[in-house]
């Protein structure tokens, strides 16, 4: 049986004729039925009203400019207590299923809609809301009924009190300019503004409050503005002194005053603002749209700072925080060491420079304890004086990464390798330092390479094969990296961070025979008694400065942080070590320039033909993946002239799969033409150079490091007796490196 319409056939009609834009709710819910936002803009049609009256839906009511009324929504005992201080005047009137529809007059500007005003579960339903009107059902099965009909009363003017509660809750959160701040001379640091704006609410709410209330309120407003200025780190008299001059102005005692306000601070106090804590712990970077935790370092999009901080605030907290400019902006992040900390302008941006130096500072003392203990961990004393020297100079130089990375191993664990690490971590401050995994630095995700100037990796294990430390090659070396991360989208960085690598197992990574970025040490140390390395950590955790101190005496005259490494016999022995057969038997046919290896370029069946029965047992791509771990690069199949076959030539061009087993940098930027008339020749172009220090580059991959060459042409190849010509030219200048 259809209650409603038996109750009340025209409702619709009926509410659509006293002005009220109406539209259908579900029955029994208070949900609509239908796109109730279209009657925001337009009335219903009569068919329309008439089809909504023959069914049993509820009714709808649409608030603000269309239907000329605003409705008070008491949803609770403590929202009907703070309605009845209210006085408010008599108007129409609905009973529903928890508390009662209070229905006003629209001004002639606009309302919004507001939720709990005065901290209780009262709502105001204006501009761009609805509510469920008299004659529908709620979940509960309660009928919604006028009390005071609009028949009986016209609808009221919004009283004062009522406004003023909607003022104050409106100014305090979305309308940062509708007061305008006093003129106290208060300190509120970086939240003087907001401060200053918080303490004149607070005033207009007490002066507003009634006779018997009004210590009340001051308790209530002060320990409200307490919890503001305590979590600002603010000083609280000041703001005490202003509450305390409203307060005498409207009749209270100066005892009772300053007995309230004290016991206003110690509650709001001891709980302070969230909010206020939220916006001195954050930053938001505008470039990325997203908010940093400098303390941390972690990023979140504003979608995710939403959801982490929305029990602080109801709605968006990100929101709140920029229109009340609580939380501090810039354009983006750098690490800059030789820039100015904190926040810095450059080219009319602002931005948060995060690099913080280390407090070390050099102090006089014995350090003979650091030397003893660096000694007996690498013995070998040219192996020791570079080691020092790589800790001294990124200490003196913060941001001056070495272009080599120190690969520590020992066969016994507990002999010092971490200690040293985490002295050399404490000297470039801690914040400074990230500890990182073989996992990580394999994975797509890199953020441990940024904000950062030591990055160290233990329990390195690529012994497998090469690929991961191809991965770890241009971390390694290169000035900027892509950086992967959460939230955040793929940045590139400027790469400032020196590699330690520490491990245990004697193979730890398979590197090549020409590698420039390992620098390894292999410590013969076995562990020392347990009370020696007790009784070091306590007198190096004690005596940084002084270990700062003789840093200072090491001698970097010469020091080249761009350089090569120097050779050690760990790491000759590592290269020897790491080769399996079949890359044993590659190496030595490339390095003896044995049949076709006398040439540069080549295919891959010729180097399987070459190999003969070192290939036995092994496919094409264990050859190809041979080949890449010394560097060879593959080419796209092209066509090539005819080639010489033991004494003959053929004049008949074909089309082949080329690889550049020597000199790759070098060829891949010659071109195809250049690389298919290599691979023609009986014997290779640079074959007259075997046995001499030289590597062969195109000017495209001289590094910036070094001095350019006089005679340099990037433009084709020069021929044998060119290449003599210039390297006897320069002679003096190109001892191991020659850009043709």
């Amino acid at each position: 049986m259809n209650i409603e319409h038996e109750l009340n056939p025209t409702r619709f009609r009926d509410a659509s004729a006293a002005g009220l834009r109406v539209f259908p709710v579900k029955p029994s819910e208070k949900t609509p039925a239908i796109a109730w936002k279209q009657f925001q803009d337009r009335a219903p049609t009569q068919d329309e009203l008439e089809i909504w009256d023959g069914g049993n839906c509820g009714i709808g009511i649409v608030c603000g400019a269309p239907s000329g009324i605003v409705v008070l929504d008491v949803d609770s005992p403590e929202a009907q207590e703070v309605v009845d201080a209210l006085d408010l005047p008599i108007t129409p009137t609905v009973q529903t299923a928890r508390g009662l529809h209070y229905y006003f007059r629209r001004p002639a500007y606009e309302i919004r809609n507001s939720v709990r005003l005065g901290g209780a579960k009262l709502d105001l339903r204006g501009d761009g809301g609805y509510v469920v009107g008299p004659g529908s059902i709620h979940p509960s099965g309660v009928r919604y009924e006028w009390i005071v009909s609009p028949a009986e009363v016209p609808f009221a003017e919004l009283p004062a009190s009522l406004l003023n509660l909607l003022e104050t809750k409106s100014e305090r959160i979305a309308d940062v300019g509708a007061v305008s701040e006093q003129p106290l001379a208060l300190t509120g640091g970086k939240f003087d503004r907001f401060l200053k704006r918080e303490l004149a609410f607070a005033r207009k709410e007490l002066s507003a409050a009634t006779e018997g209330e009004r210590n009340d309120t001051l308790f209530r407003v002060a320990a409200r503005l307490a919890a503001d200025v305590a979590a600002a780190d603010c000083e609280w008299p000041q703001f005490a002194d202003a509450l305390k001059v409203t307060a005498l102005n409207i009749g209270l005692e100066a005892q009772e005053t300053a007995r309230t306000l004290e016991s206003a601070w110690k509650a709001g106090s001891s709980s302070p603002s969230e909010l206020i804590a939220i916006a001195r712990e954050w930053v938001f970077l505008s470039k990325p749209n997203a908010f940093y935790h400098p303390e941390s370092g972690q990023h979140l999009d504003v979608a995710a700072f939403n959801n982490t901080f929305a029990h602080v605030v109801k709605g968006k907290v990100a929101t709140v925080l920029l229109k009340l400019e609580l939380v501090t902006c810039v354009f983006d992040i750098v690490y800059r060491p030789d820039d100015p900390q904190g926040f810095l302008q450059q080219h009319g941006l602002d931005w948060l420079n995060t690099f913080r130096p280390s407090d070390i500072v050099p102090e006089t003392g014995d350090w003979s304890r650091f030397e003893d203990f660096v000694s007996y961990l690498v013995p070998n004393a040219e192996e020791r004086d570079h080691l020092l020297k790589m800790i001294a100079w990124t200490v003196r130089n913060p941001g001056q990464k070495l272009r080599h990375a120190l690969l520590l191993r020992s066969e016994h664990q507990g002999v010092g390798k971490s200690m040293l690490t985490e002295i050399w971590s404490e000297l470039l401050g801690r914040h400074n330092v990230r500890k990182t995994t073989t996992e990580e630095v394999s994975s797509q995700f890199q953020g441990f390479i940024k904000q950062t100037l030591l990055v160290v990796l233990e329990e390195l294990n690529w012994g497998v094969g090469p690929m991961g430390y191809n991965r770890l090659k241009d971390l390694i070396t290169a000035d900027v990296v892509p950086v992967n991360e959460k939230y955040m989208p793929v940045r590139h960085w400027p790469n400032l961070a020196t590699f330690v690598i520490l491990t245990n197992l004697k193979t730890p990574l398979i590197i090549e025979d020409a590698d420039r970025r390992i620098f390894f040490i292999d410590s013969p140390a076995v562990p020392r008694d347990e009370g020696y390395y007790t009784s070091f950590a306590a007198w190096w955790q004690s005596n940084l400065g002084v270990i700062r101190a003789y840093l200072e005496t090491v001698d970097l005259e010469g020091f080249k942080p761009y350089a090569h490494p120097p050779m050690t016999d760990a790491k000759r022995a590592l290269i020897a070590d790491g080769r399996e057969d079949l890359v044993k038997d590659l190496a030595l046919a490339i390095d003896e320039r044995w049949g076709v290896f006398n040439r540069d370029v080549v295919t891959l069946a010729e180097v399987e033909a070459q190999l003969g029965s070192s290939m036995r047992g092994k496919s094409k791509a264990k050859l190809a993946d041979a080949l890449k771990a010394f560097g060879a690069i593959s080419f796209s199949q092209q066509r090539v002239p005819g080639r010489w076959s033991g004494e003959f030539f053929s004049l008949i061009p074909t089309r082949a799969s080329l690889w550049a087993v020597r000199n790759a940098a070098y060829w891949e930027a010659a071109g195809p033409v250049a690389r298919g008339e290599e691979y023609a020749r009986g014997e290779g172009m640079f074959a007259c150079w075997h046995g001499l220090p030289i590597c062969i580059c195109h000017i495209s991959e001289w590094p910036a490091y070094l001095p350019t060459p006089v005679m340099v042409r990037p433009e084709q190849p020069l021929t044998p007796v060119e290449v003599l010509h210039l390297l006897a030219s320069e002679a003096a200048r190109v001892s191991k490196r020659l850009t043709v």
